[in-house]
């Protein structure tokens, strides 16, 4: 089967640290090892028939394809006895779902969204299942994660299976026959969301920001009439979002150089000030140094005879001794 690439010995040593959701076709726990995060999918085969066994392995056949800073990372996956197990990058922040959000970080992350879809569009993939509990944030950066109803497609085919959630759906998906843009009428429904927290109802009454209103409107249209991901990308407001991040990234970029200037320039100070610092002590030390005597090598002393003078030549002569020498040899 296409998930037996990896062996269990490859999820050794992963730490469970909690459980993050438990749904339908399985559970995510938070695990960890060396240090980092993951999460790990595990879905139980007994859940299986032929189509959600099929489907899963298509989720893994496609998203382990994808490389993208707005796409959730599949690390590694395998499967034992019981379950199927996928190893995914961890998202701190959460889903967007009834996220409390200023226009401003509607706008960034909308236009973080855009540019994920535009990777998978790119590279022939629809998602068709977009939805705000299917995008999550890392450190203020979108992931988009779920690629279960993920399907390839080519350039002008177009797909007729029933699926994805139904108040994100694009009408012509209940119609059969639908390509690409049923990712780009989820994304008018989703920038409705972040802003109002409940999905347009019907008739619709969109009531947001003029640049918002106009986006939604045409992205909530028939298909043929519809943005593309590539015109939703050229639209002043996905653009005003991407040049705002693009700035304050250039700004981050800036301070990073400025302080590794400003470092640099504070070791080379740093390393002058000790290099003098060096050259005092130096000198403080040969001025204070206490000076050295020279060792006289140890001598035994032996008694020098004294100097004999004519009285006492004499006085030795008539056999006359002094007092030591009589106290001694007495």
């Amino acid at each position: 089967m296409l998930y037996s690439k990896y062996c269990q010995s490859d999820f050794d040593g992963y730490e469970k640290i909690k459980e993050l959701g438990n749904g339908a076709y399985g559970k995510v726990y938070l695990v960890k090892k060396d240090g980092e995060l993951f999460a790990l999918k595990t879905v139980p085969k007994g859940i299986f028939n032929d189509i959600s066994e099929q489907q899963l392995q298509k989720e893994i056949h496609i998203h382990k394809k994808l490389v993208h800073g707005n796409i959730i990372k599949l690390h590694s996956y395998y499967q034992d006895r019981q379950h199927v197990h996928l190893l995914m990058e961890y998202a701190e922040g959460g889903s967007l779902y009834q996220k409390n959000l200023t226009l401003d970080e509607v706008q960034d992350y909308f236009s973080q969204i855009c540019n994920g879809i535009y990777y998978l569009h790119s590279n022939n993939i629809i998602h068709r299942d977009l939805k705000p509990e299917n995008i999550l944030l890392k450190k203020n950066v979108i992931k988009l994660c779920d690629f279960g109803w993920s399907a390839e497609v080519g350039y002008n085919k177009q797909r007729d299976t029933l699926c994805g959630t139904v108040d994100y759906m694009a009408p012509e998906v209940t119609q059969g026959k639908y390509s690409f843009k049923v990712d780009t009428w989820s994304l008018g429904i989703i920038l409705y969301e972040l802003i109002h927290h409940q999905i347009p109802t019907n008739p619709r009454k969109y009531n947001c920001p003029e640049l918002v209103q106009d986006l939604i409107e045409k992205l909530l249209v028939a298909q043929d009439e519809r943005l593309s991901i590539s015109q939703v990308l050229q639209h002043p407001f996905v653009k005003k979002g991407q040049e705002c991040r693009e700035s304050i990234q250039s700004v981050n970029s800036i301070n990073f150089s400025k302080y590794q200037v400003e470092g640099l320039e504070l070791f080379n100070e740093l390393d002058v000030y000790l290099e003098q610092q060096d050259r005092a002590i130096i000198r403080m030390t040969d001025i204070f140094k206490p000076r050295q005597s020279k060792k006289v090598p140890e001598q035994q002393v032996t008694e020098q005879p004294s100097k004999k003078t004519l009285f006492n030549t004499i006085l030795d002569t008539l056999g006359c001794m002094n007092r030591s020498k009589k106290q001694s040899s007495g």
